[in-house]
């Protein structure tokens, strides 16, 4: 990551970590608490910089979907609270510390997680009403985030990815996984930003496919970070997918092909941005961002 991307992505993140720390509920309920820290607790906020990097793409300022990227971020530590429990991937650590059901107990884990995912749609809610996006507009765009995060989308590729385990599955399967079970809510990501901002048809699947791609090189990352990574790199203590018999790219075709995939996703998610020219460029340094930390 060179130095000037380096500074882009500190100066973002800490927006976006002032701006949640703003967002989040502040009294004192246990509930509160444990929001707090599912939310607070660490994290690249990948997801988030990936909605303001798509809109200074598109030459519109971040300013006005930083609510939407927020909601986000909250949507995507809502799955991380609920993917550590026992039932669930039971990791007792997440971001290096604790997981949330480790420090709070799993009854209140599952309530922080469910609080979080309907506090997202409240901020976004507020955020349509401020901007005065129309009813038919924001109408879409809830929709679109229901059924990404939904039975069709995230949820339905945590489904898979835990009925996958024990088992031999091909890799066109594992890549329907993690389309779904990551790349799901990148995508909708820049899509909910890129209606907000009113963006043409061309631009949007070409966000779209830059997020599929994007989020397939991220899982990929993941999954050789975990075969060959530090606990200081992961948050958690690496091997932990090969002791419960998961299916990764590493496990489905090896580490040297998992790393020529990378590279394959990464030249597809470049090639998505043509239609934004040199305004992508913080976008198409974001992958090599994602691709370096497995290098």
């Amino acid at each position: 990551m060179d130095n000037s991307f380096n500074k882009y992505f500190l100066e973002k993140k800490d927006i976006i970590d002032k701006a949640l720390l703003g967002v989040l509920p502040k009294d004192n309920r246990l509930i509160s608490k444990a929001m707090r820290y599912g939310v607070l607790n660490g994290g690249k906020r990948i997801r988030s910089i990936l909605v303001l990097a798509a809109a200074e793409a598109s030459g519109a300022s971040y300013k006005n979907i930083l609510e939407i990227a927020l909601a986000i971020e909250i949507i995507h530590c809502s799955s991380l609270i609920h993917d550590d429990l026992p039932a669930m991937d039971n990791d007792d650590y997440r971001r290096g510390k604790l997981a949330c059901h480790k420090k709070f107990g799993e009854d209140i884990a599952i309530l922080a997680g469910d609080a979080l995912l309907m506090y997202a749609f409240e901020i976004l809610a507020n955020n349509f009403q401020k901007y005065q996006i129309k009813s038919e507009r924001s109408a879409k765009i809830m929709a679109l985030l229901c059924e990404a995060i939904g039975s069709r989308g995230v949820i339905l590729g945590q489904v898979l990815d835990m009925k996958s385990e024990n088992k031999k599955i091909s890799l066109k399967r594992l890549k329907e996984i993690h389309s779904l079970k990551t790349g799901k809510l990148m995508q909708v990501a820049v899509r909910i930003g890129a209606e907000a901002l009113k963006l043409n048809t061309k631009q949007i699947k070409g966000l779209e496919k830059y997020a599929l791609h994007f989020g397939l090189i991220y899982q990929i990352v993941d999954d050789i970070l975990d075969e060959i990574g530090t606990k200081k790199e992961l948050g958690k203590m690496p091997g932990s997918d090969k002791k419960k018999n998961k299916s990764t790219y590493i496990s489905v075709c090896g580490l040297k092909k998992a790393i020529k995939l990378a590279e394959k996703e990464a030249e597809k998610a470049i090639e998505s941005l043509k239609v934004f020219g040199p305004k992508a460029e913080r976008l198409r340094q974001l992958i090599f961002f994602i691709k370096g930390r497995s290098s």
